[in-house]
This record gives structure tokens, sequence and C-alpha cells, in this order.
């Protein structure tokens, strides 16, 4: 047979599947012309496509191909995808550079070498032109347009990447696990997590034992406090899993605390110390789970092992601390509670807040209401998450008779109030927002200062003679108060918080542009009137928000035609 037939054979034998036929062809022609490239070249298909491909062999056979002719463009550009094949990434790149070379728009070699780029060195610009280059010679190659959503993702062009990738997705006749996981690792460049969720069930339905898939999809639950279905995942992901691996342990049992799944949760995080004893965030966890378990005890038991292992860590000896305070709660043992919560409380630190917030629990449990109020009410402006529900939950009684009582100690102000006549000036208005001057802002620059601006778009105040309502950055204040000084143009006021928590003195004077309201030294907010007829519908809403009628009534028929519109 000469070479023109063996290579019609060879065609043939490959078309029609014919792989045992297509080796043994490939043999002959390495035998009957072993000084020509052609036959090494079909070998290496061949032992490419045996059912266990024969790699190394195959890439014996290319370098001699190569040996031959070596600026053979076919036989190049597969010894560069072999040598990427084979994880040989920088003999790869020198094989795409020469390709490029002799034949500067080989699509091949420009995705090839851009993908380099990009997945290993993240030199996304340079991979980009190469990328963008491709898709101009070759619209239709797929995997372009993957590597460039990669790339520009890189860049921080998340919007842009999404539309690459929703192309690639589209043009795909079968499910594309890469490019389902690409679009995922996007939605979540951009902080669309929910989205990502019916992308993580398709990649699970397609490939139903991999761990790392359920235990990537458990996280993003987590994260977005869907706790029981996150404890689902993060447990299958830890059956999966062939090695047993602490943070495995440490999310599931996390997950389980958050799902009120107790006993699980028990048992993965004691996998998990099990597994690595320096697992600190296991231990607390599983302090907080006996905690919630009520197996108080036990609870103080393991936070004294914990603090006997740890001493220098300030903030993990704090948490430990807070947790032991919660437990004797639990035992209701309340003095030793304080004792644990107060060094905390004086101290300027993170968990501040929190142990407030155990103060708050303990004078409750006490029965002491004052004091309960003052410790939750000091959490609640340190930003504790919980210390509002609480008041709203058990202090409301005693907060509504504390009002009243606020109400009556001032009465004796209220006709000084109404008789002033630069308090006449203010009533029955809504004054909002208009400029803010403070010496702190002198030397940020001018695009920040602007932002500080617009963030009290959303301050306004109105007083009547009995009180004064101030709503500003998604908050209210409702107080009453009592004039220090007064003069034509302005008064020095006593605000007085309903709640009697500490009151500040504030500055009002009102010139031809409007009041001025000023309550720190060198800063000073400056307000407008707002016509109550083109109230803006942010402003309103943040009175329904925040205020009701009822709790506004006392303020008296000045506040009626004001509260009308914004409630």
């Amino acid at each position: 047979m000469d070479k023109v037939q063996l290579i019609e054979a060879l065609e043939a034998a490959v078309i029609n599947y014919q792989y045992e036929n297509f080796q043994e062809l490939a043999k002959q022609a390495v035998t009957e012309h072993p000084t020509e490239a052609f036959g090494y070249y079909y070998l290496s298909e061949s032992l490419l496509l045996e059912s266990i491909p024969r790699y190394d062999e195959a890439e014996v056979c290319l370098a001699k191909a190569l040996e031959f002719e070596p600026k053979n463009l076919k036989y190049m550009v597969k010894f560069g995808q072999l040598k990427q094949l084979l994880g040989r990434f920088d003999d790869a790149q020198i094989i795409w550079g020469k390709v490029l070379l002799l034949d500067p728009e080989n699509s091949t070699a420009l995705i090839s070498k851009a993908s380099f780029l990009i997945t290993q060195y993240q030199e996304f610009e340079q991979g980009l032109a190469y990328i963008n280059q491709a898709i101009l010679i070759c619209p239709e190659e797929l995997s372009a347009y993957l590597y460039r959503a990669e790339a520009l993702s890189g860049l921080g062009q998340h919007e842009t990447a999404l539309v690459d990738i929703e192309l690639f997705l589209a043009a795909q006749d079968e499910f594309s696990e890469i490019g389902t996981l690409a679009k995922i690792n996007i939605l979540k460049e951009l902080g669309r997590i929910s989205e990502t969720f019916p992308l993580y069930e398709q990649v699970i339905e397609f490939a139903p034992d991999n761990h790392i898939h359920q235990f990537n999809y458990g996280q993003n639950l987590l994260s977005q406090e869907s706790f029981v279905k996150a404890a689902e995942h993060l447990g299958i992901a830890a059956e999966l899993v062939e090695e047993k691996h602490p943070m495995f342990y440490r999310t599931l049992g996390q997950a389980c605390l958050y799902a009120l799944q107790l006993d699980k949760a028990l048992v993965a995080l004691k996998t998990c110390i099990e597994l690595d004893p320096k697992e600190t965030e296991a231990f607390l966890m599983l302090i907080q789970t006996k905690i919630e378990l009520k197996q108080f005890q036990e609870a103080l038991d393991d936070a004294d092992q914990l603090l006997n292992k740890e001493t220098e860590d300030k903030s993990l000896i704090e948490r430990v601390l807070l947790l032991k305070g919660t437990a004797f709660l639990g035992l209701q043992k309340y003095q030793a509670a304080e004792d644990i919560y107060t060094p905390i409380a004086k101290a300027t630190g993170l968990r501040k807040k929190e142990a407030l917030y155990g103060l708050g629990t303990v004078y409750y449990e006490k029965g002491d209401s004052n004091k309960a109020y003052r410790f939750m009410k000091a959490a609640k402006m340190g930003h504790h998450n919980l210390a509002q529900e609480y008041i709203n939950a058990y202090l409301q009684d005693f907060l509504e008779d504390l009002k009243e009582r606020s109400l009556k100690a001032n009465e004796a102000a209220f006709a000084k109030n109404e008789a002033a006549p630069f308090l006449q000036e203010l009533f029955g208005k809504l004054w909002k927002f208009s400029d803010l001057e403070s010496k702190k802002l002198e030397d940020w620059p001018a695009d920040q200062i602007q932002k500080v601006k617009e963030s009290l778009a959303n301050f306004s105040m109105f007083l009547t003679e009995k009180g004064a309502v101030l709503v500003s950055d998604g908050k209210e204040e409702i107080l009453t108060y009592r004039i220090k000084k007064e003069a034509k143009t302005g008064a020095l006021i006593e605000f007085l918080p309903l709640d009697n928590f500490p009151s500040f003195v504030a500055k009002l004077k009102l010139t031809e542009n409007g009041l001025s309201f000023s309550k720190e030294s060198e800063e000073v907010l400056h307000l407008e009137e707002q016509d109550l007829s083109t109230v803006p519908t942010a402003l309103i809403e943040n009175y329904k928000k925040y205020l009701t009628k009822e709790a506004l009534a006392y303020l008296g028929p000045k506040a009626a035609p004001i509260l009308a519109k914004l409630l």
C-alpha cells in the first residue's frame, strides 16, 4: 500500500470508528515510512483514542513527527494541546508562540495562549487582547467567550462578562457544567447570590456525587440565612468527601445550629473538634449549642476548658466569657452573669454591645426594668441587632409609663415654650436638611463631603410646645424639651428624650435662609421649610416606618397638619 492509499485508509478508519484498525494502519505507516512524519502523527492519534489514553507515548510520537516536519501547523497545534492536557503549560506556551509566528491568525493558538494568561497568571488585559483577536477571526469558537468572560470578570466588568457567559450557555446543545459554574461565580461577584441557587441545583443534578458543589451551595445558602436547606446540602457534602475534613463539619455544625437542628449540630461540631482540637470557632459554637439545649453546666465546663487553653487572644476570651454569662443566666445565677458582663461593658471594644445586652437581660430577670432598659438602650445605640426587639417584647409597658412621667415632669415648661416668640416661628412647620457645616470635614475630599451631606437628605424635624420629633438616617427620636436661653433669632434648648436617657442641648437659630440646628461644637445642620404639599415620598415613608399617630398624640394640635400629611 503506497503512502496516498495508506493515508486514505487511515482517514476512513477514523471516520468509521474502526479504532483498532486505525492503530494497526498507523503502526504500518511508521514501519513502512520511518523517515516521514505522518505515520507518527497518526500513531499519536490512535494512542489518544484508546479507552485509557496513553498520553506520554502519544507525546513521544508527536515529538518525532515534528522532528521531520518542524513547521507543520497541524502537528504543532496538536502537540500544544497535548502539552496543556498533561499540565505542562510552560512547554505549551512555547509551542503556541511558534504557531503564532507561522500563523498570527491561528485561533486555536490565540485562545490557548489567552487561556493560559487568564487562568494561570491572571494577566487579564493581555489575555483579553488575544481572546478578542480570536473571536474576530473565529466567532463560532465558543470556548473563547468562556475565557473572555473570565478575563472581563477579573477586570471587574462582571455585567459584560455575564453577557458572554449567557451567549456561551445558549449555544450549548447539552448542559455545560463549566459554563454554569462560571455564571455562578459572576453572579456571586455581582452580589446576586439568590440567583445562583437554581444554577447550583442544575449542577448538582448533573454531578450529584461532587462534594464541592454540595459544599459551595450549602455555604451560599448559609450566607443567605436559608439554614435548613444549607444544613441539608452541607450534610451531603460531609458524607461525600472521601477524607474527613474539619471545615466540612464546622460549617455543617454552624448551619445546623442556626437551623435549630441542635442534636445534629452537636454531632457535627464534636466531629470537627475531634479532627482538629484547635478549631476554636467550632468549640465556641459547641458551647452555644449546649446553651440552646439548656445544657448550661456542660456549656460552662466547655467554656472553662477553652479559657484554660487560650490565654492571649483577647477577642476570643471575651467571646467565651459572654457565652459563660449566657450560661449563668440559664442557671439563674444572675450575680455571676453580671460579674462576667460588667468589665466587658465598661471597656471599649467590639463585644461591648453584647455585654450591655447581657446586662439588660440580667436586670430584666432580676425585675429591675429601669436598669434593664438603660442597658438595652445602650446596646441598641451600639447597634446590637436584637436590642430593639428585646425592648419591644419586654419593656413596652415600662416605657409607656416612663413617657407619661417624663411629660408630666416637664409640664411647667410647656407654657413657656408656647409663648416663646422664636419658637412660634417654628411651630406647625416641617424642617428638612439643606446643608452641613462641620470642622470634622474640613480636610476631607469634596466627593466624600458630598456623600456625607447626601446621607443626611432624610433628616427632618418638627416641634410643638410639648415636644419635638427628629427623623434621621433611618431612625427617630421623640423628645420633650425646655428653653435654657432665648433670643429674638434663636434659643438654647435642652432636649429630653421621653425615656429619660441622657439628654442633649442644641442651639437653634432662625435666619432668612432657614433654620440651623447644632448640638455639637463646630458642627451646624442647616434646615429649610418643607412645603407640606410636596413632601418627597422617601421622607413620608420614613415617618410611616418609624412613627405612629398613637405615639405622637401628646404633641397637640400644632402637629396635626404635619402628621396628617406624613402618616
